[in-house]
Order: C-alpha cells, then structure tokens, then sequence
C-alpha cells in the first residue's frame, strides 16, 4: 500500500528594504493537502551518477578508456566503493576494506588512461564536488575540503550534523560556496578555505542576497518556521522573521530558498506527515 502524507505547502515573499532594517512579507500563500506521491529525497545517494566509462563490478570500478580496460580493486569481501564522485577528468572514491559506516582510504582515478592518479587513508561518510578542483569530504564531526588535483586537504572545519544536503555554487567567479548539512551552514571561498559555520536547522538551500546569506529555520518544539541572514564576510547574524506553523508535527521538511531581487527572497516550505 502506497504511504498516504498530509502535506502543508507554503509560499512567502519577502523584502528587506534598505530603509526597513529588517525582513517583512510582501505575499503569503499557504495550503493543506494530501498525497500518494513519493516525496523527494533530502540528499544525493552515496553511489551518484558517474560516466558511461565507469563499471560497478562486485566490491572493483572497472574503467573503459580508449585502449584498454582497467580494473580497481577496492576491498577484500568487504563494503567496496562506498562512494563516488565523477569530477571533471577523475572519478573520486571513497573505499571500505570492511564492512562498516564509512570509508577508510580515498583516491582518484583518471578517466582517460585509467591509472590512480592519487591515493590516501582518510575516514569518510561522504562526498560531494564544489568546483572543477575542490570536493567536500564529510567526515565524523568535520567537514574536509580537498584538492582534487593533488588529494592535499586545503581546509577542515568542524561540524555538528552528519549528510551534505544542498550546495548552493555563487553565479559569479569570486563568490563564496554555502553548502548545507543536517546541522549546519558552511561558508567556503573559492580558493577551498572556510570562511565561517552556523547551526542550521532546516534541510533545503540557501540564498545569496545584497549584503546577507538567508538561510531557512524550524523550531520543532514550537512547531515554527522561517528565515535567518548571515553577513556574507563573517557570518554574525543580520536578522530573522518567523513565518508561521508548521502545521504541527510533521515526519518530512524541506525550505528552498531562491532570489527574487537584490533585496527579496522568494520560500518555499514543505512539511509532510505520513
């Protein structure tokens, strides 16, 4: 039988005038429904896409190139890939030698010749790319950032929440990347350094405004939602509205997050109960 969910759905408006110093709603829809339909997933599965030159073979990766095939073999009876990541020209993995919840060794493969271009011993849960040459490695407590062409480790932050749930990449080449986890929001400059970590409560994205990083929160004790600013430079909090019920208690929450203007952000806000 399919899960049947009782869903609130909520959609906001919201401005910040320069004049204003703080947050106010310029339009409000709110409404109560029901539904069969599978909900969408909160984060990337471990194995995420990779090209069609990649294999997954029992615990090996198997690697098609133009003259040969190339066989990895990543553990002996144990978990294998536990995950993998394709970025640009290398496929990043994250090995288990045994079965257990995360990965002891990581290395990158070159998908054009096929040979290991690096390896290291690193414990890990999980990854995820940032830019052409930056991944974030999740580890027990911290979050890695690592340099794909060499596999150095650039910066390392600590982090109260396990599972990356969102990245939000910057439109121009010299902002900063926001990436989201169960308990936390991380500032990352290009050059792969930490610029600053906030509690977060809510999964979803962020959005980059004029002067703030507006991110979403929940109260499960209350039962309320709404949004907070961050200052883009050092992450000292601007400001926060609240923005209603969430309808009571819920079993699934999701706030996206999307600029509607230099000063406006436009929420969505989904809390389910099965």
């Amino acid at each position: 039988m399919a899960a049947h969910w009782l869903v609130t759905l909520a959609m906001f408006l919201i401005s910040n005038p320069a004049d204003a110093g703080n947050y106010r709603i310029e339009l409000a829809t709110q409404k109560v429904t029901t539904s069969t339909a599978a909900l969408p997933r909160l984060a990337e599965p471990r194995l995420a896409r990779v090209p069609a030159s990649v294999e997954l073979e029992d615990d090996d990766v198997v690697v098609t190139t133009a003259r040969s095939r190339v066989r990895h073999g990543l553990s002996h009876g144990g978990a294998g890939a536990f995950w993998l990541v394709p970025v640009g020209s290398r496929l990043l993995v994250g090995a288990a030698d045994r079965a257990h919840d995360r990965a002891d060794t990581m290395l990158a493969i070159d998908l054009a010749t096929g040979t290991v271009a690096w390896k290291r011993q690193v414990d890990s849960l999980f990854a995820a790319q940032l830019t052409a040459d930056l991944i974030a490695v999740e580890r027990h407590g911290s979050l890695d950032i690592v340099d794909v062409r060499t596999g150095k480790t650039v910066s390392t932050t600590p982090i109260a929440g396990q599972g990356i749930r969102a990245i939000s990449r910057p439109t121009s080449a010299t902002g900063d990347l926001h990436l989201k986890t169960r308990g936390d929001l991380v500032a990352i400059t290009r050059t792969g350094a930490v610029r600053w970590a906030r509690p977060s409560t809510a999964s979803g994205n962020v959005a980059v405004l004029q002067g703030a990083v507006v991110d979403g929160w929940v109260d499960r004790r209350a039962n309320r939602f709404g949004i907070v600013s961050y200052d883009p430079a050092d992450g000292r909090r601007l400001s926060a509205i609240d923005l209603g019920s969430t309808g009571g208690w819920y079993d699934f929450d999701r706030i996206e997050l999307a600029p509607d203007g230099p000063r406006e952000v436009l929420v969505s806000a989904l809390f389910a109960v099965e």
